[in-house]
């Protein structure tokens, strides 16, 4: 037994060790570098003047349908139910930055509904029992924010914009030999607007990040003559701000043209030793995954005043009379925000 033992310790042992320095190999190959670019600060970095949209389309829908029968000796039962849900949204966003502008406006639409019915009829040698009832429901909704800030200086601002939620929902019950069907109609409107004046600036600097990540990334895969110049990473940032400014709306066709404006400042540049395969899976990996984080650098203070209206109103078949609610509020803040990448 002791042999056997032995035998079977022996091999475990290799194949563990061997499995700690596949570990280990696959741990240094990402490790980070020799901080080549160390000297770069991305906190220093000015975004140049770009204007952004984005277009998303997004479906989905379920359905549920079950059915069963069964018989004892005196009664049969059988039951059907069925449930049907879906929704469809849309979702757009327009961003600029410009040195005297920073704008953003999203608008997000959504329409989504769904329907539930269930029937059920027991059946034994005195009476029948039958009941049926079926509901749906439609909840629209629209929700809209359009913020801004408009520099009079390098760092004095006007800020200004408008938030705003309108929603309809709609829901009915029928239920079999009821005289009337029960109804619930709820609209919803919801208005923020504010101004106020500031002072500083935020900048958003993850393309330099993502210009250090592809550098870094591709002297680590050795297929690069020398390691890029600061002048030459904040000329690969500014590329990288540019060219995403035209990705809208078939992003495989844009994905393309961005990989290629970023490969020719490395050809232009004759950085490259290598551009098979190693060069171009590290580009698009990085490119793909290297800016997925906000970064931010710089401090803003402003302050800002938020009126805000609220109007709701409900109306059942079931009540006497209509819910109306109303709420105002008036709201000042100082705000202070610190960003460090």
């Amino acid at each position: 037994m002791k042999k056997i033992i032995s035998a079977l310790t022996v091999p475990l042992f290799f194949v563990s060790a061997y499995s700690q320095n596949s570990m280990q190999n696959e741990y240094k190959e990402w490790e980070p570098s020799q901080n080549e670019y160390i000297n770069f600060d991305i906190s220093k970095y000015i975004t140049p003047d770009i204007v952004r949209n984005q277009l998303d389309i997004n479906f989905n829908f379920n359905s549920y349908n079950l059915r069963t029968d069964y018989s004892e000796s005196n009664r049969d039962n059988k039951y059907e139910s069925s449930s049907y849900t879906g929704n469809i949204s849309s979702y757009f966003s327009h961003y600029v930055n410009t040195r005297k502008k920073i704008s953003s406006l999203t608008v997000d639409l959504s329409f989504g509904g769904n329907y539930y019915s269930y029937k059920d009829k027991q059946t034994n040698n005195l009476i029948t029992i039958d009941e049926e009832s079926s509901s749906y429901q439609l909840n629209p909704s629209l929700d809209l924010s359009w913020l801004n800030k408009w520099y009079f200086s390098k760092l004095i601002f006007l800020d200004y914009g408008i938030n705003g939620t309108i929603s309809y929902n709609f829901k009915q019950n029928k239920i079999k030999n009821q005289s009337e069907d029960s109804k619930q109609k709820d609209f919803s409107l919801n208005i923020s607007p504010q101004v106020g004046i500031g002072y500083g600036r935020i900048e958003n600097v993850q393309d330099a990040r993502q210009a250090v990540y592809i550098a870094d990334a591709l002297s680590k895969r050795k297929v690069l003559t020398r390691n890029l110049s600061n002048d030459e990473l904040f000329e690969l940032s500014q590329i990288i701000s540019t060219v995403k400014n035209k990705r809208f709306l078939d992003s495989r066709l844009h994905l393309i043209d961005e990989i290629t404006s970023v490969d020719s400042f490395f050809v232009n540049n004759k950085l490259l030793t290598d551009n098979g395969v190693a060069y171009f899976t590290t580009l698009y990996d990085m490119w793909n995954y290297g800016a997925l984080f906000s970064r931010k650098s710089g401090y803003e203070i402003s302050l800002v005043a938020r009126p805000y209206f609220g109007c709701q109103n409900i109306e059942n078949t079931y009540e006497t009379r209509d819910v109306i609610q109303k709420s105002t509020r008036h709201i000042i803040n100082l705000d202070f925000s610190y960003e460090k990448p």
